[in-house]
C-alpha cells in the first residue's frame, strides 16, 4: 500500500502553516534571541582579555672540521625534521620553565607556566612555534621571548649523536595589541544564530502543545464530519436605546 503524494495546493498550503506559526509567535524567537545575545554580551563583558604572543626558533646542525681539515656536512634535512620534534619536547619541559621563572623572577610554579605555553614543530620544517597566552600583554611577550632564548641556549648546548645542534630565535615576539580573546562580535553572532533557531523549536514546541481548534479545517479534521455553515460573530453596541 501506497501513501498518496502531496498536491501542490496541499504543499504550499502547509508553506503558509508554517510562516503562520511563525508570525503568530514571533515575539517568542526574538526574546529567545535577545535573551541568548545578552547573555553572551554580558559573559564576554565579565570575562578578562586574554593576549596572544608567539616567537619561533629554527634548528639546524653545525658544520665542522675534522682534524685533516675537511668540512663535515651536515645531517640531511629529513634527519633534522625528526630532530626538531625531540627539541619541541624539550622545550614544553619544566628545566625550562624553571629557567625562565628565574630569569624572570616570576611568582608562579613551572607547571602554571607551562599551562599557558604551546609549542609545536611548523609542518614539515625545522622550525619551533612557541605561544603564551595571558592577561598581560607585555608580560605573555617577556616570558615567551625568555623561553626562546633559554631553549635556544639548552638546544645548542646540547649534543645528539656526535653531531653539534644549534638553534636560534628565528622571531622574536612583539607586543600584542589586540586581545585573542574574548571576542564579542563573534561571540555575539553565534548567540544570536543559536537563539534564533532554539526560539523557532519552542514556537514549535508550543504550537504542537495547543490543541485548541482555530478554523474549520480544524474542526472537520477533528469530528471527521464536514461542516454545512459558520455562524458569523456581531459586534454588539454597549449602548442600546431604551423602546
Amino acid at each position: 500500500m501506497y501513501e498518496r503524494a502531496p498536491t501542490e495546493n496541499e504543499y504550499y498550503s502547509s508553506i503558509r502553516d508554517i510562516f503562520r506559526v511563525i508570525w503568530k509567535r514571533l515575539w517568542v524567537i526574538v526574546l529567545v534571541a535577545a535573551l541568548f545575545t545578552g547573555a553572551a554580551a554580558g559573559i564576554g563583558y565579565l570575562q578578562k582579555p586574554v593576549y596572544d604572543a608567539s616567537a619561533q626558533l629554527l634548528v639546524g646542525q653545525k658544520q665542522i672540521k675534522d682534524p685533516k681539515g675537511s668540512v663535515l656536512s651536515p645531517s640531511d634535512v629529513q634527519g633534522l625534521q625528526q630532530l626538531t620534534q625531540t627539541m619541541t619536547v624539550a622545550v614544553d619541559s619544566k628545566p625550562i620553565a624553571e629557567q625562565v621563572i628565574k630569569n624572570l623572577h616570576l611568582r608562579m610554579s613551572p607547571q602554571q607556566l607551562l599551562d599557558n605555553l604551546k609549542a609545536e614543530q611548523v609542518q614539515s620544517t625545522q622550525f619551533i612555534q612557541l605561544d603564551y597566552r595571558g592577561t598581560n600583554p607585555e608580560r605573555a611577550r617577556d616570558i615567551v621571548n625568555a623561553f626562546a632564548d633559554v631553549s635556544a641556549k639548552r638546544i645548542t648546548d646540547s649534543t645528539a649523536g656526535g653531531s653539534l645542534i644549534v638553534a636560534s630565535v628565528w622571531e622574536r615576539a612583539t607586543t600584542p595589541v589586540a586581545p585573542s580573546s574574548p571576542r564579542p562580535l563573534r561571540n555575539g553572532a553565534l548567540a544570536l544564530g543559536l537563539g534564533v533557531m532554539f526560539g523557532l523549536g519552542l514556537v514549535f514546541l508550543l504550537e504542537h502543545a495547543d490543541d485548541s481548534w482555530r478554523s474549520v479545517d480544524d474542526i472537520e479534521r477533528a469530528s471527521g464530519v464536514p461542516s454545512f455553515g459558520v455562524i458569523p460573530q456581531f459586534a454588539v453596541s454597549g449602548n442600546k436605546k431604551g423602546t
